[in-house]
This record gives C-alpha cells, structure tokens and sequence, in this order.
C-alpha cells in the first residue's frame, strides 16, 4: 500500500466515523436531558403528593372537629363525675388532664369555651 492511499483510507474511515461520534454525542445529551426531565417529574410529583396530603384547609377542618369533640368529651366527663361525687369544675377537669386552654378555646375567667 503506497502512503497516499493509507491516508486516503484514514480520511474516509475519519470521515464515516464523524457522523457516528456525533450521533452518539447527541444521544448522550438527549439521554441525560431525559434523566433531568424524569427527575424533575419525580419531584413535583411528591411536591403534590405533600401538598395534597397536607392540605392546610382539611386540617384547619379537623383541628375545629377535634376541639369540638374534645369540649363535648369535657362536658359529658364532667356531668358523669357530678352524678357520682360532687360536681367538678371544667377548669378542675382540663387541670386534672393536663390539657391546654388554648387549644380548647377555654376562657377561665368565664369557665367556659369560646366558641362552642
């Protein structure tokens, strides 16, 4: 083989494997876009699912509905301890339990809630 035609051989295998590197080379770039884009789906889909678990309207309704309970619980312990000894104040109650006035919307001056 002359050196002329070596180096020609070399050009033309050069020149067919230019197209391939580039193809590979953009495969590259479009695979690790995919993997960006797939973890940024990944994360606004718990951002979602946090947001949808802790929707901040459904626990303000459950905080209400539980201290509501929990004022009506008050009551009712307190007139089944009356019946049987003698009659228990609420704040005597929720002394006794350890419980927070705050957290019941209970007055002490007045002795009673708030908002029942």
């Amino acid at each position: 083989l002359h050196s002329g035609s070596c180096s020609a051989l070399q050009n033309e295998f050069m020149n067919e494997n230019l197209p391939k590197q580039r193809l590979n080379d953009e495969k590259a770039k479009l695979v690790k876009q995919v993997q960006e884009k797939e973890d940024l789906l990944r994360r606004l889909k718990l951002v979602k699912m946090y947001r949808s678990k802790n929707d901040l309207s459904q626990l303000q309704l459950l905080i209400k509905k539980w201290r509501s309970c929990s004022q009506l619980l008050l009551y009712e312990l307190q007139s089944a301890v009356s019946e049987e000894n003698k009659k228990l104040s609420l704040t005597q109650l929720i002394d006794h339990y350890g419980l927070d006035d705050k957290l019941l919307h209970y007055n002490r001056s007045e002795e009673e809630f708030i908002d029942v």
